[in-house]
Parts: C-alpha cells; sequence; structure tokens
C-alpha cells in the first residue's frame, strides 16, 4: 500500500502586518495631520474676523478649513473601515491619497498664482511625499495578497 503525504497547509498571508503595516500607520496618522492642518487654518478664519484681508483670500482659507476638515473625517472612517477589515477599506484608502495629493498639489498652485505666496522646497516635499505614498502603497492595495485575504467583510 503506497502512502500518500501530504503537504502541510501554506497559511496565507492576512491579518495587518507585513507590509500592511505602512497603510495602517498611515491611516491612523492622516486624521491628526489633517486636524492640525484643521485648526491652523481655523487660526487663520479668527484672524479674518478681526482683520480686514482680500475677500478671495478669506475664501481661500475657509475653503482649506473645510477640505482639511473633511478629510479628516474621512480618514476616522477609513481607520473604522481597517479595523472591521471591510472590503472597501483599500478603494478608499487610494482615493484618500490621491485626494490628499491634488488638495496638495492645488493648495500649493493657488498660493502661489493667486497670492503671490514663495513656495519653498519643504511644500515641494511634502507634495513629493504623498506622491511617493501613492506610487508605491496604490499598487500594493490592489495587487497584495494580503491585503486581498484581510479585507473581506462587506
Amino acid at each position: 500500500m503506497a502512502e500518500v503525504t501530504q503537504a502541510p497547509a501554506v497559511a496565507e498571508p492576512k491579518g495587518l502586518a507585513g507590509w500592511l503595516i505602512l497603510p495602517v500607520i498611515i491611516t491612523l496618522v492622516s486624521p491628526l495631520m489633517t486636524a492640525y492642518a484643521a485648526y491652523a487654518a481655523f487660526q487663520d478664519v479668527m484672524i479674518l474676523l478681526n482683520a480686514a484681508i482680500p475677500s478671495a483670500l478669506a475664501a481661500f482659507i475657509v475653503v482649506a478649513l473645510l477640505y482639511n476638515f473633511g478629510l479628516m473625517t474621512t480618514w476616522i472612517f477609513a481607520g473604522a473601515l481597517l479595523f472591521m477589515h471591510k472590503r472597501l477599506y483599500p478603494r478608499l484608502f487610494m482615493a484618500l491619497l490621491v485626494i490628499t495629493l491634488i488638495g496638495k498639489v492645488l493648495d500649493l498652485v493657488v498660493a502661489a498664482t493667486a497670492f503671490n505666496v514663495t513656495i519653498d522646497s519643504s511644500d515641494v516635499r511634502s507634495a513629493g511625499w504623498y506622491a511617493i505614498q501613492l506610487a508605491i502603497l496604490g499598487p500594493y492595495m490592489r495587487q497584495s495578497v494580503r491585503v486581498k485575504n484581510t479585507f473581506v467583510v462587506d
């Protein structure tokens, strides 16, 4: 009688481990960073109440405040989806990276063109950092076996 040996079952990668830790960290830190940006914009709004500034600049600051508040609340929602292992999380994460990059670039372009603000290297580095995150983590979130095995709840 021939013995049939079975290969040990290989556990597929799943769970919040491996390279998935990077999106987890970004998801948890991003609400804090956008809350700080929203707070800074709010302080600018409070200054508006006490100073006469051009209405275009006032509108720009209010839009920045609303953008950062919306981004902050959406990152918090993404964090909830992350820990509930919802299937929507990877797509929302990638969308938030795109929205954050576009918002940063638009902020720099409008500030430089409409208000003659000088863009320094830290501003460019910040936008570049968002582009690098998107370039690396976007494909990872779409193609990773760990991501597919972790986010399975509808």
